[in-house]
């Protein structure tokens, strides 16, 4: 579990372990979006992530699929697959469907928690959030929406005002949660039957997106794939193992395998 260099805006800057982030700025207030969403991508279970404000800031803590891209704040319509579920320092939830309201925060030491509960058979996550150790209650409710929710990913947006400074919370044990929930794991010990490969995600969100349900999945046009692809500066065919393992290598194209199926028809 780690902010994901690939997933970034320039003005963003990580450290080296991935753990702590934040957006360079010349003037005291920021007037432009930015983001950086980390990894992993999570397609069931109950996990927790937390953020830890470094110095006072202003901005959006939750979650996104894929296809969102760091600086996308504002929700595309009512796809699923493109927008951002999250709690703006402001007091505010951002996105369509939000079942309560929130306290604003953004002081320096406030610590969100972001808190997914997404149960087996369900088609999407519950999702809430913690201010500080107390628990707002139920922010979101994906299973209401009736569609099939592609795997989700952390998620912080930069917001107009006070550039942010950052530290992400139950990534490793060196850095464990300062407010675990019972009954939820930290993000950093994820179980595998509930992983997303990076890929696989793209690949649903895309189909989210297209046809409104999984049930009709099919596969992502070219131009999709590199649409997202490029944004993340990547070449394809994307290698998720290869990105998601050793971020810091360069990633190389497959060769296509040619079948004996395709020889025939060529």
């Amino acid at each position: 579990c780690c902010f994901n260099p690939l997933q970034k805006d320039e003005r963003i800057v990580i450290s080296a372990d991935g753990l702590r982030a934040q957006c360079e700025a010349t003037t005291p207030k920021v007037t432009t979006s930015s983001g950086i969403k980390g990894l992993p991508l999570v397609a069931g279970g109950k996990y927790q992530y937390e953020v830890e404000l470094r110095r006072g800031s202003d901005l959006t803590i939750g979650w996104s699929p894929a296809l969102v891209l760091p600086s996308s704040l504002a929700s595309s319509g009512r796809s699923a697959a493109r927008r951002m579920l999250g709690y703006s320092s402001e007091g505010e939830l951002i996105g369509e469907g939000c079942l309560i309201e929130v306290p604003p925060f953004g002081r320096q030491g406030d610590v969100v928690s972001a808190l997914l509960d997404w149960q087996a058979g369900s088609c999407g996550p519950r999702l809430s959030f913690m201010l500080n150790g107390r628990n707002l209650g139920m922010a979101f409710d994906l299973r209401a929406e009736g569609i099939e929710i592609p795997p989700l990913q952390p998620h912080v947006c930069q917001g107009q005002g006070r550039p942010f400074s950052i530290l992400l919370r139950g990534a490793t044990p060196q850095v464990p949660l300062r407010f675990p929930m019972r009954g939820y794991r930290p993000l950093g010990n994820i179980a595998e039957e509930h992983f997303s490969p990076f890929s696989k995600a793209v690949e649903l969100a895309t189909s989210s997106a297209e046809n409104g349900a999984l049930g009709q999945q099919k596969p992502p046009p070219a131009a999709a794939r590199r649409l997202i692809h490029s944004s993340l500066g990547l070449a394809l065919p994307l290698p998720h193992v290869a990105q998601e393992k050793s971020l810091g290598k360069k990633l190389r194209p497959q060769p296509r395998i040619v079948t004996r199926q395709d020889a025939s028809q060529g």
